[in-house]
């Protein structure tokens, strides 16, 4: 039988504050943890997106993105019941899998649980946490035990047969219910529990949001990028933001700062994106030669991620400048363009015992490795902002 998945989408998010559909959970909008989960569900035939109708269009230019999956959004109603109708009657499949978008951490296992369930037969069947915790009731200055033995916290995915769900939801359109299962309970057919991990949490405060960015926050991108450039005759030269007198400018068609360049491959290698030549040629062309230009493109997709920079390591081979005296200023700088603190970049040097051309003064190479952690919600506003207000730092200028 096949089986059809309706993301719930279209709700107002009153209690949260806004609408949840393209809220950042790390790297990725709940739209899209949805869909990356709906790929890996056996047997599923289409997704059903139900949202808002000014989201309509935006969720379809994401669909793109999920080839293998045949996606289609429509426009929700007033009620939690009206969207879940309308998503339900656009649906082919014989199997309903009713999921929020607010429920990005549901595992696959949950969606397959319920299909086999629904397989034996026709019942109603969701997932959930049992609870373990001690339950009170307080009312009117009383104050009495819950009993919470088989007491479950239901989530979702929740799933149904399709034919009973609609007849279902047409007798019950002016209920007001908080999810489908509770169509069933004045019936005789069946509702079936499956506990789900605690990870498995809707979505509907500020605080939850911010509890799975801190679970999921753990994991940390690193990238690698280097650059090098050969000594020209002029100019003045350029490193970390730093203009060092009495050097001649590295060879380039940029400024030829070969720290931000290796910062930028660095950064654009961890967010999985590609090298320098891909953002700075095009913006040479058009006659950008700063390189902070190019470094402000890649923070901004870096932000936007939903990242930030945790530590910054950089390794220079050269015979000149003399690169201790200028550490103090590069730091400064690099932690201006970054947003981070100056104890975490690190600034080494070489000259290699001259056995490179950069170790013998013909040019200078620079070795970057970044390490990518996830922003905490509260600080991603404010990280693209004083990005925004830093972005035009102008080199200082210092001796060598």
């Amino acid at each position: 039988m096949s089986t059809s998945l309706v993301i719930l989408a279209a709700g107002k998010g009153t209690r949260f504050g806004s609408e949840k559909l393209f809220l950042h959970l790390v790297d990725k909008t709940l739209l899209e943890w949805n869909l990356e989960l709906a790929k890996d569900i056996v047997g599923l035939s289409e997704v059903i997106v139900v949202a808002p109708q000014q989201q309509l269009a935006r969720i379809r230019s994401f669909a793109r993105a999920y080839p293998s999956l045949s996606v289609k959004a429509i426009a929700g109603g007033d009620k939690r019941l009206d969207s879940s109708y309308i998503g339900v009657s656009a649906c082919r499949g014989e199997f309903i899998l009713l999921h929020n978008v607010a429920n990005p951490l549901a595992a696959v296992d949950d969606f397959d649980r319920l299909i086999h369930a629904l397989e034996k037969e026709d019942c109603a069947c969701f997932v959930g946490q049992p609870v373990v915790d001690t339950l009170r009731r307080a009312k009117n200055g009383q104050v009495t035990l819950v009993d919470r033995d088989w007491l479950y916290r239901a989530q979702t995915p929740q799933g149904f047969r399709r034919k009973t769900l609609l007849k279902l939801m047409r007798e019950n359109l002016n209920r007001d219910v908080t999810d489908e299962v509770t169509l069933y309970e004045r019936t005789n057919l069946k509702i079936r529990a499956f506990p789900c991990a605690l990870v498995n949490l809707k979505i509907t405060f500020p605080e939850d949001l911010d509890f799975l960015q801190q679970y999921l926050g753990n994991e940390y991108l690193v990238g690698i990028g280097e650059d090098s450039h050969a000594f020209g005759k002029d100019g003045e030269l350029v490193l970390g933001a730093v203009r060092v007198k009495k050097h001649p400018k590295l060879q380039a068609n940029s400024d030829g700062d070969v720290i931000l360049h290796a910062l930028v491959n660095a950064i654009g290698s961890a967010l999985g994106g590609a090298s320098i030549s891909q953002t700075a040629d095009e913006m040479c062309e058009a006659g950008v030669t700063d390189s902070k230009e190019y470094l402000r493109v890649v923070l901004r997709n870096m932000f936007e991620s939903g990242r930030e920079l945790s530590n910054v390591a950089v390794s220079l081979e050269c015979k000149r400048p003399k690169i201790d005296p200028l550490v103090d200023d590069m730091k400064k700088q690099l932690s201006q363009l970054l947003r981070v603190h100056p104890s975490r970049i690190g600034i080494t040097a070489t000259s290699g015992e001259e056995l490179s051309s950069f170790g013998r003064g013909e040019g200078i190479h620079c070795s970057c490795v970044v390490s990518l952690k996830s922003t905490h919600p509260e600080r991603r506003h404010q990280s693209l902002h004083s990005h925004q207000r830093h972005e035009r730092n102008h080199p200082v200028e210092v001796s060598g």
